[in-house]
Parts: structure tokens; C-alpha cells; sequence
């Protein structure tokens, strides 16, 4: 045989397996692909309503014994699609053709492939330095139909040499395909470098041969894919796919270097966000909603995704608006009477008098006098505040000479905020909701009040969670929530508990935006009039944070558009829903070194105005656990008396301790760390048990006599 490349020893030529290796399905294994086609053709066959489960799986599976039965049948060395079809005697039954069928397979598999970005860029690279690059696939399709994938993706050239096992009658894992290439490409074995996914075709063959071969384990499932595939609360092919779709977003979207972030991003960042989405556009459907407005900065990204799932939804008007708790809780002070002025002064925010007064868009140096009067000397105004001098900051708040300056600045606040809701559409009618992250409904609350002021009584608000420590309906209006605290923290194996216990984790990292926070509302006038535009606090450069924002922003909203060409989409929230639950809990509560690390240096604040922060996680050292112990004995001790609406629960991981995320920390620190992790998690489990536990010991007499009257009657 005569080959392609004249036979030179130093000459070298790099080969590149073809699936998973630079194109990956998105369906976690080849034969879950099969359910998708079964569905698609009884559908064309019966219409949508003529078949059940059960004969999608009869189907895909009779397609899976076909090709067994093929192989054992053919006396070649491997098989074609055809050779597949000609052995699929079952589709006489059917009534399918089996030319028809065969002709969907190839199109579903096509539709069904996305490029690998790293296997791409590696190609590009070898290419851009003149290297000789093939393709090699044990594969039952045609050599014309991979070669066609491969173009479309950008992976191939035309006349890039591809040698396919079902036209060769020669396969990669007897090694036979290999030497054919060794071959026709004139090279010795140790000159031909090979990329492949398999440990058995594409690794040991090759090496046994003498062959460069390098095992390429990205497209393997990770622990979160595997876990999804694992889940058994819904046909399998529907958890198959969502895995698939996950670990598809994920390579295609990996980046150079650390592919933590990528990981974290495609499973478990994307189902958390892209599941609550899809339920908010079709429930706001459904109730005749007709504009959702995302709320700076957490919306930003879900914004992002529900325009890629309004290209396969009738979905509402999809609008973004700029608003914050620093925007939102000056202008709906209507009063100094009530709690209007609550937002001051929370527990875990700083209490220093300079914050608290920017809170107000005051400074210090303004009041300097009356701070004065009030035993605020100009060296205390950076200093927290203890019980007396809070007393002492507000009387100084309700001073005569104060008080108006503060009412002054609510009412200016007010006036230009109602104009920027006006400009977006909120007071004309009630056919619109917010959409954003939620917890206590506190922000809505505030927003509620500066609607009422122009008369607006509508206030609808879609959220990720609502926390058990909410306000009420009354302050806040109507809210809608995909998770509810109440129904998740009593569950021990509920993973959405870890997601309220690390809320700064969810609409700080996992929600972050490319704009500062929203400060309040300006008139801008131009040539085309005046216009109401956001005032945001200046964003400082910070490329990891960049880097990492970019990355993830891509890959969840890759994730969101494939699963919109998927029937997923319309009937797939519960299932997409369930998957968040689960992956949400295992990165949270038991995230593993690599996971900790890549989220470990984001920085987390505790204040409207992010004026203190900490970072999201740091290894502990054994005096950083006396601190953590020492701090929740004392919770225990003052927990009767706690308000529970603004201050935190006994195990709320303090920013005091110097980070937020305890399991992460935990993650990056030695046995100690873990053994208390372990203790602290047995005393939630006891503080969460122990009014049942007491419920018990109290009914034990109760239950016994009733016993005892029972055994007597029946005597």
C-alpha cells in the first residue's frame, strides 16, 4: 500500500480521536441518545398523544440489541449504520422504515454534537505551527457525515485527513486502524501522537503499538454529572440528557488553565439559576404576566438566561432594572415614625455612624456639630456601635436639627425614583413582576412603600428563595418563590438548606455582574430630552474577578441555550428543578478541595454598601475554631432573646469569623477543621430536632395510657 506521506523518521503527525474527544454528544452516554430517537419517531409516526414510556424505551432499546446483534453477525471488521438497520428486524412490527428511521439518527446525532473548546484550540495551535494533524473514529457512521460535524464546528479543514473504522472495516481498539494510519502516513510509531478519550481503543492499543498516546478524561462525567445521571425520580433518558447537557456546556465553555470554575459553573451554577428561570417564565405566563423586570446586579445574568430560553417560549417582555436595597430603602422612608428607618442599623452590617449616615446619603463632616452634641467626636465616626451608643445615635437621628435633613434627602430620593419607575413602566398597570435572588423580602418591602406613594398598589416579585424570617405579605405585597426556606431546613439531606445557611455565596459570586451596585436615581437631560439613568458605584479593576465573572456568565448562558433546543424546556422544570437541589447541596455542603479553591478568594459583604468584606473562605486554623466555638456559645446563651427577623440564627456563618463559607473552609483546612464541621453539623441536626424530640418525651405518658386503655378494652 502506497502512503499519503513520504516515510521519514523525523516527520511527526498528531491524530485526534473524533468523538468525545473533539466532539461531545449532549446525552451522557452514546446509547441515551437512542430515547431521543425513539420519542421523535413515534412521534411522527403516532402523533405526541399515541405512546407512553414504556414503548420509548422498548424502541431505543430493540436499537441498542440491533447493533449487538450486527456486530456479532458481520464477518468485517466493523459495522456501518446501514449494517445497524438491515439487523433491526423489530421495526416491521412497528411499522417504521427502517431507511426513514436510519436517516433521523443521522440527523439527531449531527444536531446533537458540540465542539470541545479544548481538543479545538490544541488542534488550532498545532495547526498554526504547520503540524500535520488526522482524525481517527471507530464509529458506525459514514466518513462524509463525521467529516461534515468536524467542518461545521470549525475543527477540521476539508482535506484534513479522517480514517473511519465503518469504511476501513478496521478498528482503533484491535489496533488494525492504527497501523493503517501509521501506513498511509508514512511515520513511525513513536512519531504519531494520539488524543483519545478511551482507555482501552485509544490508549493501550496505541501504546501496545508503540504509538504516543495520551489519554484525554475530560468528556469522563464529573461527580455532579454523574450524580444527575444517578438520580432515578424520572426516566433515565431525561436525567441522561440534562447530565449530558451539563457536561456539554462545561467543555464547551472550559477555559485554559484551572477548569474548576467551568465545572462549578455548568453544574451546578446553570441548573440553580437557568431551573428558577424557566419556572418564573412560564408560571408569570401562565398568570398573565407581561413584563418580568430582572433587578440589578443578581438579575443580570438570569437575565442573560431567559433570553436564551425565550427563543423556544412564549415568554413575557424580558426588561432589566437597576435597583438595590441602597437605592430602594431611603426613598420609601415616608416617616420617622414606625420602623421606616429599621435599614440603619442591622445586625451584621457595620453600625459605624459614617455608614450608617451614607446609607442616608449624608456625611458626617455635615452634621459634624450634632454628632458632637451626641458624644460622636470626629475620631468615633469609623467605630462600631455598642448598645448605648446606638441609643445615643438615635436620638441623635431624631434630633430636631436632623431629623428634617434626613426626611429632606428621603423625599428627594423618592421623587426621582417613582420618576425612574415610571419611565419603566411600573405605575401604568399591574401586568409586570420583579425578578431577583430574595431571602427576607425586606428590599420589596421598601419598593412596595415607594410605590404606594404614587399610588400604585401592585407589588409581584419572583425570587430564588424566600427565607422563613420574611416580612409580611403586608409590608412586602405578593412574592412567589421557587424555594422556601421553611420546607428545606428541616430536611437533613436537603441540599437547598446549605443555599439559605451561604446566601452570600448565591447573590454575591454565583450572581455577579459586570456594573457596580445601583446608588440611587439622576435626571440626565440630552438632545432628546430628560431621562432618568441609575447612579453605580464605581467597580475597581480586579482581573480574577473579571475573568471568573466572564466565564461564568458564558457557560450558564450556553447551558440555557442548549437546553432551549431540547423538549426539555417545556416540560423539564421539575426534573431541571430536582437536579439543582441536588448539585446546589453537594458544591455547598460538601465541596471538594478543587471546588473550595476556585470560589475560596471572592470577596463577600455584608453591607448595602459593601463597605466591609471578607473572603468567601480561608483554611482554619485550630485558634480560628476556638473563635468559631466561643462565638456560637455565646449565640446559645442570647438566642432567647434574638430577634429572629434582622438577627442571625444560632449557626449563620458570622463574617466576624473572617470568611463566610465554613464547608468551603473546611474543604481547605487539615483534620481538626473537619472533625468540627462534624460537631457543628450534629448540633444544627439537634437544634432543628429538638422541639420534636421534646414533643416526644412530653407525649410519652399520653401514648402509654392510651396503650394501656386500648390493651384493656380489647381484654
Amino acid at each position: 500500500m502506497t502512503s499519503l506521506v513520504t516515510n521519514n523518521t523525523t516527520a511527526k503527525v498528531y491524530a485526534f480521536d473524533v468523538f468525545d474527544t473533539c466532539v461531545v454528544r449532549t446525552f451522557a452516554r452514546p446509547a441515551d441518545l437512542f430515547y431521543a430517537l425513539a420519542a421523535r419517531v413515534l412521534t411522527a409516526c403516532r402523533g405526541e398523544e399515541n405512546f407512553d414510556q414504556e414503548e420509548v424505551s422498548e424502541l431505543a432499546q430493540a436499537r441498542v440489541a440491533a447493533e449487538k446483534r450486527a456486530h456479532q453477525e458481520t464477518p468485517k471488521g466493523d459495522i456501518t449504520l446501514e449494517d445497524i438497520y438491515d439487523a433491526f428486524t423489530e421495526l416491521e412490527a412497528w411499522r417504521i422504515s427502517p431507511d426513514w428511521m436510519r436517516a433521523e439518527e443521522v440527523r439527531l446525532e449531527k444536531a446533537s454534537l458540540r465542539p470541545i473548546a479544548r481538543t479545538k484550540r490544541r488542534i488550532a495551535q498545532l495547526k498554526r505551527e504547520g503540524q500535520r494533524v488526522v482524525f481517527i473514529s471507530d464509529m458506525y457512521l459514514s466518513k462524509e457525515v463525521i467529516q461534515e460535524v468536524l467542518i461545521e464546528h470549525g475543527i477540521a479543514a476539508a482535506d484534513d485527513p479522517l480514517y473511519v473504522s465503518s469504511e476501513l472495516e478496521k478498528t482503533k481498539r484491535t489496533g488494525e486502524l492504527f497501523k493503517y494510519v501509521l501506513e498511509r502516513e508514512g511515520v513511525q510509531p513513536g512519531n504519531l501522537h494520539h488524543l483519545g478519550d478511551s482507555m482501552v481503543g485509544d490508549y493501550l492499543a496505541a501504546r501496545k503499538l508503540g504509538i504516543k498516546a495520551e489519554l484525554f478524561d475530560a468528556p469522563h462525567l464529573n461527580r455532579f454529572e454523574r450524580a444527575i445521571l444517578d438520580d432515578s425520580h424520572a426516566p433515565p433518558w431525561v436525567y441522561a440528557q440534562l447530565a449530558g447537557l451539563c457536561r456539554a456546556a462545561r467543555l464547551m465553555c472550559e477555559d485554559e488553565g484551572d477548569t474548576a470554575v467551568t465545572d462549578i459553573a455548568a453544574n451546578v451554577v446553570a441548573p440553580l439559576l437557568t431551573s428558577f428561570v424557566l419556572w418564573t417564565l412560564q408560571d408569570a405566563k401562565r398568570r398573565g404576566i407581561e413584563r418580568l423586570h430582572f433587578v440589578a446586579r443578581d438579575g443580570q445574568i438570569m437575565h442573560k438566561v431567559a433570553q436564551e430560553l425565550a427563543q423556544a417560549l412564549e415568554a413575557p417582555e424580558l426588561h432589566y432594572l437597576y435597583g438595590s436595597r441602597q437605592a430602594w430603602y431611603l426613598p420609601s422612608v415616608a416617616s420617622l415614625e414606625g420602623d421606616d428607618l429599621a435599614f440603619l442599623v442591622l445586625t451584621g452590617q457595620s453600625s459605624a455612624p459614617r455608614h450608617n449616615l451614607k446609607r442616608l446619603d449624608l456625611k458626617p463632616e455635615d452634621l459634624e456639630e450634632p454628632l458632637r452634641r451626641y458624644g460622636f467626636a470626629p475620631e468615633t465616626w469609623d467605630e462600631q456601635l455598642d448598645e448605648e451608643s446606638e441609643a445615643r445615635f438615635w436620638a441623635f437621628i431624631y434630633d430636631s436639627e436632623v431629623a428634617p435633613v434626613v426626611m429632606k434627602q428621603a423625599n428627594e430620593a423618592r421623587e426621582v425614583a417613582l420618576a425612574y419607575f415610571e419611565q419603566e413602566g411600573l405605575l401604568r398597570d399591574d401586568k409586570w413582576a420583579l425578578v431577583d435572588i430574595g431571602w427576607t423580602l425586606r428590599t420589596q418591602a421598601s419598593f412596595k412603600k415607594i410605590l404606594a406613594r404614587a399610588g400604585q398598589p401592585h407589588t409581584l416579585g419572583y425570587y430564588l428563595g424566600i427565607s422563613k424570617t420574611r416580612f409580611s405579605a403586608t409590608e412586602y405585597g405578593q412574592a412567589r418563590g421557587f424555594w422556601l426556606e421553611e420546607f428545606e431546613q428541616g430536611v437533613a439531606s436537603s441540599g437547598i438548606k446549605y443555599l439559605f445557611q451561604n446566601k452570600g455565596l448565591i447573590d454575591q459570586i454565583f450572581t455577579m455582574a459586570d456594573h457596580g451596585s445601583t446608588r440611587g436615581y439622576a435626571r440626565h437631560s440630552d438632545e432628546k430630552g430628560d431621562k432618568i439613568e441609575p447612579v453605580l458605584s464605581p467597580l475597581k479593576p480586579y482581573p480574577q474577578r473579571e475573568a471568573f465573572l466572564e466565564q461564568v456568565h458564558r457557560t450558564v448562558t450556553t447551558f440555557a441555550a442548549e437546553l432551549a433546543k431540547t423538549p426539555l424546556v417545556h416540560e423539564g422544570v421539575d426534573d431541571l428543578k430536582r437536579c439543582a437541589h441536588l448539585v446546589t447541596g453537594m458544591l455547598i455542603g460538601n465541596p471538594t478541595r478543587r471546588e473550595a479553591k476556585a470560589l475560596a478568594w471572592a470577596p463577600i459583604s455584608d453591607d448595602p454598601n459593601e463597605l466591609r468584606a471578607v473572603q468567601l473562605a480561608k483554611p482554619l486554623s485550630v485558634f480560628d475554631l476556638y473563635k468559631i466555638a466561643k462565638d456560637v456559645a455565646l449565640r446559645v446563651k442570647d438566642s432567647r432573646t434574638a430577634n429572629t427577623k434582622t438577627v442571625p440564627s444560632l449557626f449563620y456563618k458570622d463574617l466576624a469569623w473572617g470568611f463566610s463559607w465554613l464547608e468551603g473552609s473546611v474543604a481547605l483546612s487539615g483534620p481538626p477543621a473537619k472533625f468540627t464541621l462534624w460537631a457543628y453539623e450534629q448540633a444544627q441536626r439537634l437544634n432543628r430536632e429538638k422541639k420534636t424530640l421534646a414533643l416526644r418525651v412530653l407525649t410519652l405518658p399520653q401514648n402509654a395510657a392510651r396503650k394501656l386503655s386500648l390493651k384493656r378494652w380489647r381484654s
